[in-house]
């Protein structure tokens, strides 16, 4: 279906399609102007519209614009030997992706706990980062240790839920995963067995 005809269907067809419009804009199959976009937005967000058609905008769009040079140009990430490293800078122009969690916090350390970390590797083209949240650092060397993540894979978002990128993308819980690639995040809240395939490699 074109664009233009998209516009004059009725309402509930137009919330089915507009999924599907955002797909295959994700995947870069489509191009979609800002105002097209806002309308979708305005579709999708109808108060007597389904929330998930809704919600699946806010994750799919909204947060897919994000640019981490911008989100997180304040924020700071500490390496396990407390090296302090700009955020952005960091993450910037790399496949990642990153698995948010906290010491605290139980599915998150069970999910660890189970990791053959001997074949996590960062040295690939897409890497996968453990970034705490931990307000204290210790506790979260502490468990990094306990757990035995690489070093090079550990690291500990500064600010926590006060940081840009947290407040960027309305983070409220972990475990929370994200792809990042090409300076913008790609995928929020990624499907856990997309991460669990990817470990498998």
């Amino acid at each position: 279906i074109t664009k233009s005809k998209y516009w004059n269907l009725q309402p509930e067809i137009k919330r089915v399609i507009a999924v599907q419009m955002i797909q295959e804009f994700e995947d870069n199959r489509i191009q979609l102007t800002k105002p097209e976009l806002q309308i979708l937005k305005e579709i999708l967000c109808q108060k007597s519209s389904n929330t998930s058609f809704c919600d699946y905008y806010t994750t799919k769009v909204e947060y897919g614009n994000l640019r981490v040079s911008e989100i997180a140009n304040k924020d700071f990430i500490i390496s396990t030997s407390k090296n302090e490293i700009p955020a952005a800078t960091f993450l910037n122009n790399k496949r990642t992706y990153i698995y948010l969690w906290a010491s605290w916090c139980g599915p998150c350390v069970s999910f660890l706990k189970n990791l053959d970390t001997k074949k996590l590797d960062s040295s690939t083209n897409t890497s996968i980062i453990f970034l705490s949240i931990d307000s204290k650092i210790e506790d979260w060397l502490n468990a990094s240790k306990k757990l035995q993540l690489p070093g090079k894979l550990s690291y500990l978002l500064k600010g926590g839920l006060q940081s840009g990128i947290a407040k960027a993308i309305k983070l409220g819980h972990v475990p929370f995963v994200i792809k990042i690639s090409n300076n913008k995040i790609d995928r929020l809240n990624v499907d856990k067995n997309v991460l669990d395939d990817f470990l498998k490699h």
